[in-house]
């Protein structure tokens, strides 16, 4: 592993939907995350591409316990509330501006 600082900017809904979309298609498993859902997700991760991977972890393990092969939006923001995220949600309406500070991008 080669270990590189870079600066990310949140990502919108719309990639936040393609980030999902692809890591399913890489891991070669049916998307389980319904659009409310994802919406719900982004919106707690402010766009934070670390934090919406944590909290589709945490979420597809509440689904499993569940029985579930759907990620519903309450699962989801049971997630989030569980995860302990240190903020509150953006409002629906809402769009993250500010840049991630940095991040560790692990290439294997």
């Amino acid at each position: 592993r080669i270990a590189i600082s870079s600066n990310l900017s949140a990502l919108s809904l719309e990639e936040t939907f393609g980030m999902i979309e692809f890591r399913c298609n890489t891991a070669q498993v049916a998307n389980p995350f319904e659009p409310a859902t994802v919406e719900v997700i982004w919106r707690w991760a402010k766009g934070i591409p670390s934090d919406i991977v944590r909290l589709c972890g945490v979420a597809i393990q509440y689904a499993i316990a569940a029985g579930s092969s759907t990620v519903t939006p309450e699962m989801a923001t049971t997630a989030a509330q569980d995860d302990l995220l240190e903020t509150k949600p953006l409002p629906v309406s809402g769009k993250r501006t500010t840049s991630v500070k940095s991040a560790k991008v692990a290439l294997q």
